[in-house]
């Protein structure tokens, strides 16, 4: 049950204005001190955060290149085995496992050619276009 200002104020006169000054002055430390935590909590956050949030993308990117390439040449290993059996009728048969290993050789062939290319500033990527008053002239200036 709450207490009315009027208890409140009767307790305190009863305590001794030197208690409820100690008092006061215990509850300014322990704000200090609680405050002093949460500085150093925030400090802390402000480097673990966006590691943790670099480590977590960097995983994902990992599993996204080997995961996709490794469902790609299972799907082709399933897919041959299936036109092994009797009545299966598909047109590359047994060598759709080596079109899916080809597959992920042309993929990453393809990606290590975009990797290699020097970063322009294109506006539109592929495009080869630059907005007036963006981006960087590409135009050699002369000495």
């Amino acid at each position: 049950m709450a207490q009315s200002p009027q208890d409140i104020f009767s307790r305190a006169r009863s305590v001794g204005l030197p208690q409820v000054v100690s008092g006061g002055i215990g509850g300014i430390w322990l704000a200090l001190y609680l405050a002093g935590i949460d500085f150093i909590q925030a400090a802390a956050n402000l480097i673990i955060l966006p590691v943790e949030a670099v480590g977590i993308n960097a995983s994902n990117v990992v599993q996204a290149f080997i995961g996709g390439a490794a469902r790609i040449v299972q799907q082709g290993a399933i897919t041959a085995q299936q036109s092994l059996l009797p009545g299966q009728v598909w047109a590359v048969g047994p060598f759709s496992f080596a079109i899916s290993v080809g597959a992920i050789g042309i993929a990453l062939y393809v990606m290590a050619e975009l990797l290699s290319l020097e970063p322009t500033s294109d506006t539109i990527p592929f495009t080869f276009t630059d907005l007036p008053f963006l981006g960087v002239d590409e135009e050699e200036e002369g000495d």
